[in-house]
């Protein structure tokens, strides 16, 4: 039997835009408990989308907020 770690998609609401986006990489990039991240910038939304399996909604708020960001998550 093996035993595969779930990973979880966390979906929000941002003002990133495209030109933002090194500086949002550096940070993403770097933390270990993000396994993809994608943002959507051809969504009025600009969405972020982060997969993990150790952070909650509150952890990526305040990581992306930290950088000068709006973050909300979107409802299902």
């Amino acid at each position: 039997m093996y035993s595969e770690t779930i990973s979880e998609i966390l979906v929000f609401r941002t003002n990133i835009q495209p030109d933002d986006a090194t500086q949002l990489s550096a940070t993403l990039n770097t933390e270990t408990k993000i396994r993809h991240w994608t943002i959507d910038f051809t969504d009025v939304d600009n969405v972020l989308c982060v997969h993990t399996t150790q952070l909650t909604v509150e952890n990526v708020v305040e990581l992306i907020t930290s950088l000068g960001f709006s973050c909300e998550e979107l409802p299902d």
